[in-house]
Formats: C-alpha cells, structure tokens, sequence
C-alpha cells in the first residue's frame, strides 16, 4: 500500500496507538507538507479486522496514478540495520513529533555507535527536509548537542577535519540559527582557517549571505576583503548582516564607507553599479536603493553608527557643504529672510574648510551680481586670483578689502527701501545669564504685571530650548537656559510665580509647540501648566476672523498670504517684523546683538499686538472676552492632555469606575496582598515588559491582578529577588482552578511568566483561564450578539481597546502601549495604563454576562468550551486572527487537563 499526503504534517492519515510500526517502510521528501509513503501490504498481527483507515483514501485515488518519481539527492549510504532503525524513528516522529520515546531512542543510537559525529551527520543527511525547529532534523541535532554536552573528551579524536568540513558546509547553507546553536558542538571555530576554501566557494556560488555569516561566527574578518561579499550584500540590500560584520572590523568599516563615497562621487551611479555588479557576479541588485538620495543616507547611517569622521566621505561632505550653501544664498538673497549677520555667521558654519565650497560660494554671488560680497570671502578665505570670476578679480585690482566692506554696508539697505519694521529701544532689553540677573528678574518682572508676552527659541539641528523670552509692557528678559540649568531654585520659583500664577494672563503665538520641549528641558519634571492662563494669540486671531467682520487700521503686508505673527503685527500697527534671525545659530556663545534685538521684538510685540486687538474688538463691538474664554479652554484642554501623555484632543477613553490602584514593589506589600488578595471569584490579568526589535527579548516588567476592590500592579523587576513569595502567589491564584482569570491574548502573557517567574514545575495550562479575545470570536461566530455601543471605529477591529469600546462605550487609551516599561521610576501614566488594562477584563466580562443573559445565549456553556480547547491547544496570532495548532506533547500518555471544576461567573 502506497499513499502521498499533502497539507502541514507528514501523513494526514489516522494510525492507532495500538498499532506496531512496520519493518518495511521507506519515506521520501518532496518537499514541505508532502511526502510518499511504500508500506508492506501485510495486515499488522491483531489488525486483520481493523477499519480504522491508515491513509488518506483521497489522496489515494487522487494522486497515485500520477504521482511522479521523487527526486532524492544522493546520500551517503547507511547500512541497512541503521536505515530501518531511522524509518522507525521518522513513523515515531510522526506520531509523536517530540517526546521522550524519541529522546530515549536517539540518546541509545548515539552510545552505541562507535563514532557518533559521522553517524550524526549521516542520518541528518537521510532525514527529508531541512534543519528547521519544527522538523526531525533539527531536534535529532538538538538531542546530539545534550548527548555530547559531557562526553566530549571521549569522542574528541574521533572529530577529525573532514567531520568538520562536513558539517559546515551542511550547516552553512541553513539558516544562520543552526550554525551558532550546533556550531560549537563540532568546535568550528578552534580550526577556522579550515574553511576559508569553503566560504570562497559560497561566494562563487552567490551566496554572499551564507559566506559573511560564516565569516562572521568563524571570526575570519581579517581574511575577506569588502568586495568579496559586503558590497554585493549592499548592492542586494541586505543591510542588517552587513552591520554584523562591520561592528567587528574597524577596517572595514572605514573601506567601506570609502568604496560607497567614491561610487557617490560618480557621475552615472547606475553605470557604475552596473559595471561592478558584472565584475563581482552579483545577481538581484536593488538598484532602487543605489542612487544619489538613499546612497547619501546609507554612507551617513553607517559613518555615525561607527562613529567615523567626515574625512572618511569627502564626496558626500561636499555635497552636503554645497547644498547648505545653495539654501544659505536663496535665504538671503532670493527670499531676503535673513540679515547680513546671520547669513555671514552661516556661511562659515556651511563651508568650513573646504576650498572647492569656498570657491564655489564667490561663484554663486558673483552669479547674484553680488560681486562686493564675492570679494569679501576670496579675501577672507585667501583664494587664489586666477581662480577667481573675472568681475571679482577686477573689483579686487581697484578696491582694497577695506572698500569692499564699506561698499557692502551701502549695499544692506536693499531691505530698508520699501518697508518700515517695528523696533524697539535696545535699554529696555535685560539678558538674565547670571545669579545676579536672576533677582532682578524675579523682582521686577513679574510683580505688578497682569500681562506678559513668551516666546522661545531652540536649536533646530537638537530641539533643545536655548533662550526663554518674558516680555512685560516695559521691558523684556532673555533667559538663557545653556547657561542657567544648573539655577534650579531660579525655575522652582519661576514655576511658582509664572507657570503656575492664574492671575497672569501669558500671551503667545503658537508657544504650545515649545510646551514639550520646555517640559524637557527645564531642570524639574513637574512643570504646573493645568492652569497655564495662556492665550494663543494665533488662534484668537483666527476665530475673530472666523466669527467676525473685523477691521484694521493698517493694510498689512500685501504680499504675504501666510497667517505670521509679522502679517498681524502689520495689519495691527503697520510695521512688519523683521526676523532675519529665524536661521540663526542660537547655541553660539556670545550672543549676537541682532539676535538679542530679534528675539526680543518678536516676545514684545505680542503685546502690542494684544491692545491693539482689544481697542479694535471695543470699538466695533466684538466680545473679545468670550472670545478669548473659549481659545483659553481650548488651550488649556490641549495642555491637560499633553501632561497626561495622551495622543488625542478632545477625545473620550475608558476609565476607572474606582481609582483605588495599589503599586506592590517591596516584600513587605508582597506579603500585605498575599493575605487579602484570595477570596474573588474572578481576577483580571494582564502583563507588561518592554517592546523590543530584534533577536533582544525583554523579561516581565510588570504583572497586573484586578479584582473588583483593587488593582494590582506587581513589580516584577523589583521582587526578583523573592522567589518564595512568587510561588506563594502562584499556588493562590494563578495556578488555583477554582478562581476565573480573565485576560486578552493570554497566551502571549501566560508564556512571559512562565520563563520570568519561578514556575517551572507549577502546572497553569487549563488552570481556570478564559481568554476574552477567544470568546469574543466564539459568540459573535455562533450567535448574532448584539452589543449596546457601535464601538470605536479608529480601533483596530479585533483589539481589546475595540472590545472595551463595544461594552463600555469608550476605547482605551492605548499611548504607553510601547512605552519603556523597565524604565523606573514608572510615570504615573504609564501606572494608570496598566491598571486599566486589567480592572476593564472585568467590566468587559460583566457586560458580557448581561448581554448573553438578556439574549439567551448560553455564556457559561460557551466559556466552559473556550477553556477546555485552551487547555489542550496553543492560539497564536496570525495576520491579526487567532489561529489554532497542535501543542507540542511530551509523550504518549499525555491527558488533557480536566476543567470541570472551574468556576465560570454570569
């Protein structure tokens, strides 16, 4: 009898457990999920009447009259004892995938055998399939590795170099795992330089993957060049084994950075890439990612991540150098945005060093016609005059640096002719970088004002404030944060007297988007702005020309569309701000005085602003105080939800019907809940540990119990040192099947505490668990279960935040979801986040009960079902749907655990 079976597994077909395997049985691969099976036609001794189909009688009458010849690669030959000894095992395999009969039969074949390297890489070698975890080959591996763990001074000079040879170019050309796990077992790395020959000819092969991660676990950096398999694996867009090598060899890092930077400098990249894919025989090149802009981007991801100087990319610093200088001169000149201090002050920044830049910059404004300027940098840079632009080396024969200056000082006006700018007497400005300054800012400046106009300036390239502009009616103070931070009384007390002083109304023009960086970069966290009396005068502006047809005394500026804090000021005053600082370096120490001047008028004028705004909406009847009420409310929302950490204005989330939430830290509260914790019918559980990318796995941070009193949160990081009272909480509640544990996605949280916690031998499969996420598919799958909210339609569909939703009208607030949960102290949102993410199990549950109650579905009989199949099968997740497998037994006389005597409350 002959079958083929197709699907996940070896044979779909059913085989008694009373039934003995056969003598005669020969099993070949075809590939994953199929496999053809010969038997001997014999009835089995006992099973003469047997109507129990051995086979899948489709497959039969289906796929056997046109089944082709297998294709088997040639294998070392076996002697016929051990081929029957390895047919036994594969039907054993079969039947039982991993269990101890496999475990005992593989540990005897090795000590019987005289040489158990060879015999372990020639049974690999007959096995179907590859060596992968699910697969006979990979635990055959894996129990080879335990069998050797303490026996390896009795085989040691039975492992000779073609052994090693043999298994690595077998383990070579599987994925990377089974090297470093099996690797070390055949110690690969004490004759290294053995296989240097084998990685060649992966690399003639194409297989620059399968070469540099040999390279990378034999520790043969020093033998490859980057040619051999970095650039292809660049070129292929293979980046992530690529930085594995390179964070090992300095050398290479620097070649290839230098290689990448030349073929930057090209002037046809693609030809380029072109001809060295033909030279190297690099097949599958990602040419999307081989021009200018993600070329640029690689050479500066690796150049920082290594931390290599600009020396190491000249081509791509000079690019860099002549695109700052492009945007420079369009600010300056096209735009006519920043004054001649700044643009000289970012010009040095921009061109450095570099005499090719340099030069190029007397180009630039020669082409501008600002031939006065052009000669004023070939002089300051020293540049030679037969390089320079015929008009520029004419202008310098007549004129001497001094005129030139001179000249150029004629030549600032262009920015005076046509337009008045509001200016301010430079007496009234106060720049507090002292502790001297520090009182009399405290003194004076916030006594007896009702009103004050803030402003900030920051660091574009680090986001990091640098200068806090307070403006009163008669005067301003530049705060400078670089050189007071370590002032903390001075912000204490402005927090008190400023930030948190309701009877001063503080102006701003979109000063809520310098509100988190204030927050961070002030030398205290508890910054009071929930009563921050701010008025954002941007949207006063807004909703008044919203709501009303208000007039000005001024036109405005007519040539900007753009609602700017300087179109208003005109429209108000009919002066323009004139902020030619906007770019400016503020990190620079000292300040400049137009920077001074500018970051003081552009704090001042709100208040100018501000009257004027008042005298107008008086005059022609426009409630400027209702107004102004509701854009505060409005702010004041907005600054309420970014100190809670949320993500969304204005909307509503679930909440705590009770706030009682109890942080357990020490032994002594361990101990506390141990004693009043036991006695609910039911707990909601949840656990939180921090999100990782990569091969890193994070450890439980946090465990969460709520009951219907209290909720709580467990530091697991902070009692890991109390293994007892772990066990203690265990046996109470986790693995007690007479309480009901509600979570979501509990197989996910049910394995974090297994491998964080200390319950190896404490049985919690079936222990009373019912995932809600199962349930909530099971009812809506046989009833038409009709819930009492539409649910949140920005929620995933199948998440817990839309379940919650669904019951209990509002979604969770989902925001420190990935947040860093090993971090401590925790912050108060993250506490809160984690409570509710356990006590809304229970409210969900609740809902639940009524609802099938009043729609006679029967909860009980379904969650009873729910828990039964939980206990004998794992739920992964898949594509964001539940997916249900076989588990892994551990032998054959495995019995599902009973739940009967679970407790299910409706």
């Amino acid at each position: 009898m002959a079958s083929q079976s197709r699907g996940r597994g070896y044979n779909k077909g059913y085989i008694p457990k009373q039934c003995q395997l056969q003598e005669d049985i020969y099993v070949c691969s075809l590939g994953r999920g199929r496999s053809q099976i010969t038997r001997n036609i014999n009835p089995i001794k006992g099973m003469e009447n047997c109507n129990t189909p051995t086979v899948d009688s489709k497959s039969i009458n289906k796929q056997l009259p046109n089944l082709p010849e297998p294709k088997i690669t040639p294998q070392p030959l076996i002697d016929d004892a051990t081929r029957e000894w390895l047919n036994k095992l594969r039907h054993t395999w079969d039947i039982w995938k991993r269990s101890e009969v496999l475990t005992i039969a593989l540990q005897d074949y090795f000590s019987s055998v005289p040489n158990p390297y060879l015999a372990v890489l020639n049974i690999i070698k007959n096995c179907p399939g590859q060596i992968k975890p699910k697969l006979l080959p990979f635990v055959i591996m894996e129990e080879f590795v335990h069998f050797m763990q303490d026996k390896k001074h009795l085989y040691s000079f039975h492992l000779t170099s073609e052994i090693k040879t043999d298994a690595f170019r077998m383990m070579s050309k599987q994925h990377r795992s089974v090297l470093i796990k099996f690797g070390p077992t055949f110690e690969l790395v004490s004759d290294k330089k053995l296989f240097l020959d084998d990685i060649h000819s992966l690399i003639k092969e194409g297989l620059f993957k399968e070469a540099c991660l040999g390279a990378i676990f034999l520790r043969l950096h020093d033998q490859f060049t980057i040619e051999d398999f970095l650039v292809p694996l660049v070129f292929q867009n293979v980046l992530l084994i690529v930085e594995e090598f390179l964070a090992e060899s300095v050398s290479h890092q620097l070649a290839l950075v230098k290689f990448l930077d030349e073929l930057l400098s090209s002037r046809d990249i693609s030809s380029e890439v072109k001809e060295i894919s033909e030279r190297l025989n690099i097949t599958n090149v990602h040419s999307s990612t081989l021009y200018y802009k993600p070329l640029s981007s690689l050479i500066t991801r690796f150049s920082k991540m290594y931390n290599l100087s600009g020396s190491c990319c000249p081509a791509l610093t000079k690019k860099k150098r002549m695109g700052s200088l492009n945007f420079i001169i369009n600010k300056r000149y096209r735009d006519k945005s920043i004054g001649i201090e700044c643009f000289r002050e970012m010009v040095i920044e921009a061109v450095g060093s570099a005499k090719e830049v340099q030069l190029e910059l007397v180009i630039l404004l020669n082409s501008y016609t600002e031939v006065n300027e052009a000669l004023y940098w070939a002089l300051k840079f020293n540049l030679p005059n037969e390089e320079l632009p015929y008009k520029v080396r004419c202008l310098k024969e007549v004129k001497n640096p001094e005129n030139g200056a001179c000249s150029l000082a004629v030549n600032e006006n262009w920015d005076l002719e046509d337009l008045r700018y509001y200016t301010i007497n430079p007496s009234i400005i106060s720049v507090i970088d002292t502790e001297q300054s520090t009182t009399e800012l405290l003194e004076k400046c916030l006594s007896g004002h009702s009103i004050i106009g803030l402003n900030a300036e920051w660091d574009s390239t680090t986001s990091k404030l640098v200068l806090l502009q307070i403006a009163t009616s008669d005067r301003v103070y530049i705060l400078d944060l670089l050189a007071l931070e370590n002032y903390k009384l001075l912000w204490q007390e402005l927090d008190v007297r400023l930030f948190a002083n309701e009877d001063i109304l503080k102006l701003g023009f979109g000063f809520d988007r310098c509100i988190p960086l204030l927050k961070h970069s002030l030398p205290f966290d508890n910054i009071h702005l929930e009563n921050f009396m701010y008025l954002d005068i941007c949207l006063l502006w807004k909703q008044i020309m919203k709501d009303y047809k208000i007039i000005f005394n001024h036109p405005g500026e007519e040539e900007s569309s753009i609602l700017s804090l300087s179109m208003l000021l005109s429209l108000c005053t009919g002066c323009s701000l004139k902020d030619d600082q906007s770019y400016s370096n503020w990190e620079l120490r000292p300040l400049l005085d137009s920077q001074i001047m500018n970051a003081a008028m552009n704090t001042i004028c709100l208040l100018s602003v501000y009257y004027e705004l008042c005298t107008l909406c008086q005059e022609q009847g426009i409630p400027l105080a209702e107004i102004s009420d509701a854009v505060m409310k409005l702010n004041k929302t907005s600054f309420e939800k970014e100190n809670d950490n949320s993500w969304c204005i204005g909307k509503e989330y679930y909440t705590m019907k009770q706030n009682l939430i109890t942080v357990v830290d020490t032994a002594e509260k361990m101990i506390q809940i141990l004693q009043t914790i036991s006695g609910y019918p039911v707990y909601g559980l949840d656990a939180e540990w921090k999100p990782t990318l990569g091969p890193n796995i994070s450890k439980l941070s946090l465990l969460q119990i709520a009951t219907p009193d209290m909720v709580y949160i467990v530091d697991v990081l902070a009692l890991e040192n109390c293994p007892q009272l772990w066990r203690e909480l265990g046996v109470l509640i986790l693995a007690n099947e007479d309480v009901l544990k509600l979570g979501f996605g509990l197989q996910s949280d049910l394995a974090m505490i297994k491998k964080s916690l200390p319950y190896e031998n404490l049985k919690m499969d079936g222990a009373g668990y019912l995932d809600l996420y199962i349930l909530w598919k099971q009812i809506t799958k046989d009833y038409d279960l009709h819930f009492r909210y539409p649910g949140n339609a920005d929620s995933s569909p199948e998440s817990l935040s839309k379940l919650v939703s669904l019951c209990c009208q509002y979604p969770l607030n989902k925001n420190e979801q990935f947040s860093n949960w090993e971090r401590r102290p925790l912050r108060e949102s993250q506490i809160k986040y984690a409570a509710m993410d356990a006590i809304c199990l229970l409210d969900v549950y609740d809902e639940l009960c009524k609802l099938c109650e009043e729609q006679n579905i029967p909860l009980g009989d379904i969650s009873n079902f729910v828990m039964m199949n939980s206990s004998t099968k794992k739920h992964k997740r898949k594509g964001g749907k539940q997916e249900v497998v076989l588990p892994m037994v551990s032998g054959p006389n495995l019995q599902p655990v009973s739940v009967s005597c679970l407790k299910v409350v409706c």
